[in-house]
């Protein structure tokens, strides 16, 4: 009998609806159908709609405030012209698992509107449509886990069987069977304790945060799919190291700058904002452009690709015992009964040859956490029962307070984790599978092109961090990068002699953009480095009113910051505007300079007749920017209350006005 077909789609700005979707292409065919992957882009390319009866899958994220990921803005355009025929979809059964972050009032805004539009087209569901709002384990994983007994009973199968290692025994014996075939030539079988200075003295071993134990680790029944190999590695000799080694991912004739063909710019000028005794640095970079094509408008951020520390990459590589030197090929493919089957319409994300330092310096992100998928799998190659037990019991569901308190409250990463259970020897092939791309990182642009089209600038923190009880310090990757690289630009006096290149790609918004109508009044609330993009929509501001046919309405700029003589961001340029009209006036919380703590959200409520007159204008904009995890909801708490105080509404018909709002794009947040 032939196998049924299905298509796994994925709209991914991040890697994780990506990661997910693969594993659903893995599974489908671990079935033996007959799958595809495909990024959403390549929806109409597919031909999917010509096939009757064709099962498709959708995993879809949303970025920024209901945007479509850069891969999926194709299909989206496509999908939702209006002049489609109804029946456009009607050969296919479909279902939808939507990602994005709760912060947001269009959370998960695209996978909700791919699935009503997918049943406006005619498509037919098989399986109930999904999204994050409980969280990955709490919403995605019962979900993916009731997928193929959806699949099974659409497609007229009776009998559903489900293969679940419930014991270390049956791990090992999956393993020798064959569970595991992709093992790559280099994997050393002794197991030894490798030295890696590199790993913090103050993290918490497994032992000593939940005690030495009597009896071994019981492994429990409730764990998660084990997710094979998705690649097969092949490491080179000398004659095949002569062959050309490709260096870009992208095709030679692709020309566009985007995250996979980022254009080199170099770095022009470097300042930080913020004074040098302050607790938090904040640093400007100016960018030179030219060349690129790249054509911004203020609202719009770049994307810059850092790479690992390579301290960390060489804690990596001595833990694996495997040379940086070494140059190997890779294939997708997918575990199939025990044997290696090539996977259809797949990408690597990395070159191929590629060598093994490269890979994990430029392309793989190491110093993520693994999820709860990633230990079940790296579990399998611990060749101490008892470390074998205890990744288990991290990975389950029984075991999620231990995973929290080890893994996510210590933000251990691979490298960490490895370092933790001496015996887990994870093969090259398996571990690129388990760690997530590694995915540029985006910044507001802080300036408007009608200054100077080819220079651009922006703006951000300095990430330094504690985590757990031992306040272990954490570094944000890609600022500190910046930081390390431009530090020959702090100082004029050198900047014209130096040239420092990073790559970097546009992103554009769909709505935070200056309003359309020059006119139309602004309340712009961005505290700390979330006033950035407010920065460029003013200076915009100032420059289009050079021109004397252009008139501007009001703008009322909201910003926050610790104390006035340490973190006033932009302060020059603050007060400039507010003195040429670019600013009709601007508003300042100083959180920390008085004994009550003061933020921009007692500002708004100060402010009360001004806000709620924009709020309830027929053409007032409010823009937020900033922290997602407080600020942006405490926020939007002032502007229900201010909408309950000056419209006399209630609180519920407060938050229908704001969505109102949104909908209108009139109300309008960049959250993160």
């Amino acid at each position: 009998m032939a196998s049924s077909a299905v298509s796994v789609f994925y709209g991914s700005q991040t890697g994780c609806a990506e990661s997910i979707a693969q594993r659903i292409y893995d599974e489908a065919l671990e079935k033996q159908l007959d799958a595809e992957l495909h990024p959403l882009n390549e929806f109409q390319k597919s031909k999917v709609e010509t096939r009757d009866g064709h099962f498709v899958v959708i995993v879809c994220s949303t970025t920024g405030n209901g945007d479509p990921p850069d891969n999926s803005g194709k299909f989206w355009r496509y999908v939702k012209r209006r002049t489609q025929p109804e029946d456009m979809l009607a050969k296919l059964r479909y279902t939808v698992l939507g990602l994005g972050d709760t912060n947001y009032d269009k959370f998960c805004f695209m996978g909700k509107s791919i699935e009503k539009r997918m049943r406006e087209l005619g498509a037919q569901s098989f399986y109930e449509f999904a999204d994050e709002a409980m969280g990955l384990e709490d919403s995605v994983e019962p979900w993916l886990n009731g997928l193929w007994e959806a699949f099974d009973k659409a497609n007229g199968v009776i009998e559903v069987t489900a293969d679940v290692v419930t014991s270390v025994s049956d791990i090992k014996e999956s393993t020798a069977n064959g569970g595991n075939s992709l093992t790559t030539e280099k994997t050393s079988s002794t197991s030894t304790t490798v030295n890696t200075p590199y790993i913090l003295d103050n993290l918490i071993s497994y032992e000593k945060m939940f005690g030495p134990l009597d009896t071994p680790t019981e492994v429990p029944e409730d764990l998660p799919r084990l997710q094979h190999s998705l690649l097969s590695v092949h490491f080179l000799g000398d004659e095949e190291r002569q062959k050309p080694i490709h260096t870009s991912t992208t095709d030679e004739d692709d020309k566009e700058i985007s995250s996979t063909n980022p254009f080199m710019a170099s770095l022009i000028g470097a300042e930080y904002l913020t004074a040098p005794h302050a607790e938090r640095k904040v640093l400007r970079l100016d960018i030179d452009v030219s060349g690129s094509g790249i054509q911004y408008v203020p609202g719009d951020s770049i994307g810059i690709k850092c790479p690992n520390r390579t301290e960390d990459v060489d804690a990596l590589l001595a833990r694996l015992g495997v040379s940086g030197d070494e140059v190997f090929s890779a294939e997708p493919v997918a575990a199939t009964n025990g044997r290696a089957a090539k996977r259809k319409n797949t990408s690597i994300h990395f070159p191929t040859p590629c060598s093994v330092r490269d890979v994990f310096l430029h392309y793989v992100d190491i110093l993520s956490s693994p999820k709860k998928a990633a230990v079940r799998a790296l579990a399998t190659y611990c060749t101490d029962e008892e470390e074998r037990a205890r990744m288990l019991l991290l990975s389950s569901k029984t075991g999620a307070d231990k995973y929290t308190e080890f893994i996510t409250e210590q933000h251990l990463n691979f490298a960490e984790i490895l370092h933790f259970f001496p015996s887990c020897k994870p093969p090259l092939d398996h571990l690129l599978t388990l760690i997530p791309q590694l995915m540029p990182r985006y910044y507001s642009i802080a300036t408007s092109p009608l200054v100077d089209p080819t220079r651009l600038s922006v703006a951000f923190t300095v990430v330094e961090y504690a985590v757990g009880e031992q306040r272990l310090r954490r570094r944000g990757l890609c600022t500190n990068w910046l930081n390390k690289i431009c530090q020959p630009l702090i100082g004029a006096s050198v900047a014209a002699s130096i040239t420092i290149k990073i790559p970097i790609f546009l992103r554009g918004t769909q709505d935070f953009h200056l309003p359309e109508n020059s006119q139309s009044p602004m309340v712009l609330i961005g505290p700390g480095t979330g006033v950035a993009p407010f920065m460029g929509f003013l200076q915009h501001r100032y420059y289009e009113a050079k021109d004397a046919s252009v008139t501007r309405g009001d703008a009322y700029l909201f910003f926050g910051c610790r104390r006035q003589s340490e973190d006033w961001l932009f302060k020059e340029q603050m007060q400039e505007y507010a003195s040429n009209g670019a600013l009709r006036q601007l508003f300042i919380a100083f959180s920390r300079d008085q004994d009550e703590k003061h933020y921009v959200q007692h500002d708004l409520r100060d402010n009360v007749e001004l806000v709620a007159d924009i709020l309830l204008g027929s053409d007032g904009y409010v823009f937020v920017c900033g922290d997602g995890m407080a600020m942006a909801k405490d926020v939007h708490a002032a502007l229900v209350g201010i909408l309950t105080e000056r419209a006399g509404l209630s609180q519920e018909d407060a938050e229908l006005k704001l969505r109102e709002l949104g909908t209108q794009h009139r109300y309008v947040r960049d959250i993160w």
